[in-house]
């Protein structure tokens, strides 16, 4: 039995070395060209140092603006092979044949080999891309657990990082046996072997990785809808927004310390080989890490050794790093901040591809990678932006004293802003990112539950999941507010305001009527304070639930047991026979369990009363199982 179990499992572990090794072919051609295109360029003789940074900073940008397309195209994709591999397999042979071609030169004079170069590269740009948001938006795909998708994720971050470091190792050592007059041939041969390389790992992973995109069967996406689904997924945002601080973060520091400790070359080999073992090892221990501190701790943990690390770095003095020890102790703590924090949006970003599904429906992993994709290279823009204007900066200082600014002073200044960002970052992941705890696990088995095949999910087995109370719930259909002023028509437009904000509501006006129909017949004020209104019909989107809890009951809505309101449920659902009575029948169960009503009354904010919401729903359902 112990053997069947091994062999079972390695079509797994196969699958999980072929998704890493692709991810090592992915950055080999992409750290060839980010660490060596500048250099060929300058080498060539044609080309100035402002057209080689202004062509780089506008290729990031175009590669920015088409990744949001791409990962829709992807997203629309229907083939025998899945959403994605199919522009993996394109990605592969368009890369593999632009590569060798940015390290080639027609022998044009400098105007035409200026439009060359600007043009392959840009063709380049767009070639990686359907290699690059394809092979991450895989993750999203592999498995909803956790564990899962920590692993993948980790493996695909070690991978990346072992390519990059290979490459740059190839190419450094290259530059430096290779003369002069024969370095531009040599980077040449290198693109070459870089490319065979590339295709073979490609191979490789497409022969071994699943594609289970499609076995979601989720909803199609329009295009006039993709901005506001994009808007509409609040942790995508946040996930955005953390990734944009971290690049910035990053490209700070790295430009600080790439272009102040240049000339002290041995002390800046030595910190980047202990920073690439920092980030190695980080990436090794992730799991069992996790596993001991929770994920939010180890954010925390990366973000302040990102901060720390930089400031550090600010107390090196740029005449005197002979003995590099110093300098690789603190960018190997700033480079395992690195790594954990990017390990971990990656694993958030499929966290928010399921929240899209969970909020509204629809899954679209290639848009939602597209926009990370996107943030990355718009941070590293805006690092070199931010360092230009510090340079600028530098130089208006220096212009009434004609004294020219020390480099010390710029080094200090650009790491200190690196570590603003970090903190910043930080502080926004803290306050707004949510998608951990009770509601994670709750919307998990959410989406476990609404994917089995359709013809399972009869009206009965439906009734006996709580799971329709989760997937109704939203925190912003929650509301808190002082009884002086209300009265029940003003409280039911603000819920049914919320709920069409949410995209659970086409017609607020006929869901209001239908309401006030429903309560004319039969009063929704049930008991002990609490009521109960709920309606069905075509103008309901999905089953959705809003709540108001007021801080005085509401004189108006009387309970048959004499009890004036405070807790005011408003029940949405299609009328198709089975939510209606489902959701009504899950909240009634919450309802019972002995003061629990009392606990959404103390509650002192919509956030806390949706975590108890979510903490009765969780008992529910464990005491069904």
């Amino acid at each position: 039995m112990h053997l069947l179990a091994k062999y079972n499992h390695s079509p797994q572990r196969l699958e999980e070395l072929a998704y890493s090794v692709g991810g090592l072919g992915k950055d080999l051609i992409y750290w060839l060209v980010t660490a060596f295109f500048m250099l060929y360029l300058s080498l060539s003789g044609k080309c100035s140092g402002s057209f080689v940074l202004g062509l780089f900073i506008v290729g990031r940008l175009f590669d920015a603006l088409s990744d949001p397309l791409l990962g829709y195209v992807c997203d629309l994709t229907r083939s025998r092979w899945g959403k994605f591999k199919p522009y993996l397999a394109l990605g592969m042979i368009l890369s593999a044949l632009t590569t060798p071609a940015l390290f080639y030169d027609p022998g044009f004079n400098a105007a035409a080999f200026q439009i060359y170069a600007a043009s392959i590269f840009l063709l380049w740009t767009l070639c990686y891309t359907f290699s690059d948001i394809p092979y991450w938006a895989l993750i999203a795909d592999f498995g909803a657990r956790p564990r899962i998708r920590e692993k993948m994720a980790m493996l695909a971050r070690l991978g990346t990082l072992l390519g990059a470091q290979l490459i740059i190792a190839v190419g450094s050592s290259v530059i430096i046996s290779t003369p002069a007059i024969a370095l531009r041939s040599a980077l040449f041969d290198v693109a070459l072997w870089t490319a065979a390389a590339f295709v073979l790992t490609q191979i490789f992973m497409l022969c071994l990785v699943q594609d289970r995109s499609l076995q979601l069967t989720p909803q199609p996406l329009k295009l006039r809808a993709s901005l506001r689904f994009i808007l509409s997924n609040d942790e995508l945002l946040i996930v955005a927004a953390v990734t944009l601080c971290l690049q910035i973060t990053v490209g700070l520091a790295h430009t600080a310390i790439f272009t102040h400790l240049a000339s002290s070359s041995p002390a800046l080999n030595a910190a980047a080989l202990s920073g690439a073992v920092g980030q190695a090892l980080s990436l090794i221990l992730l799991l069992p890490l996790i596993k001991r501190l929770g994920r939010r701790k180890l954010f925390v943990f990366g973000a302040l050794a990102l901060c720390v690390g930089a400031l550090l770095m600010c107390l090196l003095r740029l005449d005197n790093l002979q003995t590099p020890f110093t300098l690789c102790a603190t960018y190997t703590l700033f480079s395992i901040g690195l790594a954990l924090c990017s390990v971990l949006t990656t694993i958030m970003l499929a966290d928010s591809v399921d929240y899209g599904e969970f909020k509204t429906g629809i899954r679209a992993e290639g848009l939602l990678f597209a926009t990370q994709t996107m943030c990355v290279k718009f941070g590293l823009v805006l690092a070199y932006l931010i360092s230009g204007f510090q340079a600028a900066f530098s130089a208006l200082i220096a212009l009434p004293t004609g004294l020219k600014v020390p480099a010390q002073f710029d080094f200090r200044l650009l790491l200190i802003l690196s570590a603003l960002f970090a903190l910043f970052m930080l502080g926004l992941y803290l306050k707004r990112y949510r998608l951990h705890g009770i509601f994670f696990n709750n919307m998990l088995a959410t989406l476990e539950f609404l994917r089995k095949p359709k013809e399972n999910l009869s009206a009965e087995s439906f009734t006996s999941s709580p799971t329709m109370v989760r997937y109704a719930l939203d925190e912003s259909c929650i509301v808190r507010h002082h009884a002086a002023g209300r009265n029940l028509t003003l409280i039911v437009e603000e819920l049914c305001a919320r709920l069409a904000a949410q995209g659970s509501v086409g017609s607020t006006y006929a869901l209001m009527q239908d309401i006030a129909k429903r309560h004319e017949e039969s009063s929704c004020a049930i008991a002990q304070g609490i009521a109960i209104a709920h309606a069905r019909g075509s103008f309901a989107l999905r089953p959705a639930m809003a709540l108001c809890v007021l801080d005085q009951p509401l004189k108006e809505l009387v309970c048959p047991d004499g009890s004036c309101c405070d807790l005011i449920f408003l029940i949405v659902a299609p009328d198709d026979g089975s939510s209606h009575l489902t959701l009504l029948g899950r909240l009634s169960l919450m309802l019972n369990e002995p003061g629990f009503a009392d606990k959404l009354r103390q509650a002192s904010s919509p956030h806390e009363i949706y975590a108890r919401l979510l903490q009765c729903s969780l008992k529910i359902t464990r005491s069904l199982e």
